[in-house]
C-alpha cells in the first residue's frame, strides 16, 4: 500500500503508484464509511494527530490560538456522521 505524502496526488502520481506495483493507496480525506470506489483512492475513516492540542511554538509549549483549529476543520464534517457532541472532545471518544 501507498500513501501520498499530505494526501497530494493527481493523474500521473497516480499512475507511477499503479506502475510500481502497489495494491492501492491511501488518501487523507476523512470520515468515510464506505467501500471504496478506486483502490488508489481510498479514503480515511479518521486521521489522527494530537488533538486537540496540535501546533506547538519553539518551546514545544501548545499554542492556544490553534486549540479548536481540529475542531473547526472537521465540525461539518463530525455533525454528518450523526455522533454525539462528545466526539468533539477527543480522538478515543471520536474513534
Amino acid at each position: 500500500m501507498f500513501f501520498y505524502p499530505r494526501g497530494e496526488y493527481n493523474k500521473q502520481v497516480k499512475e507511477i503508484v499503479i506502475e510500481n506495483d502497489f495494491l492501492g493507496e491511501r488518501t487523507v480525506k476523512e470520515f468515510n464509511f464506505g467501500k471504496p470506489n478506486d483502490p488508489f483512492e481510498i479514503e480515511t475513516t479518521l486521521h489522527i494527530f494530537p488533538f486537540p492540542f496540535r501546533k506547538k511554538d519553539a518551546n514545544h509549549c501548545h499554542l492556544t490560538r490553534f486549540l479548536f483549529q481540529p475542531v473547526q476543520r472537521k465540525f461539518f464534517r463530525i455533525l454528518k456522521t450523526g455522533l454525539s457532541r462528545d466526539s468533539f472532545i477527543s480522538w478515543p471518544n471520536l474513534a
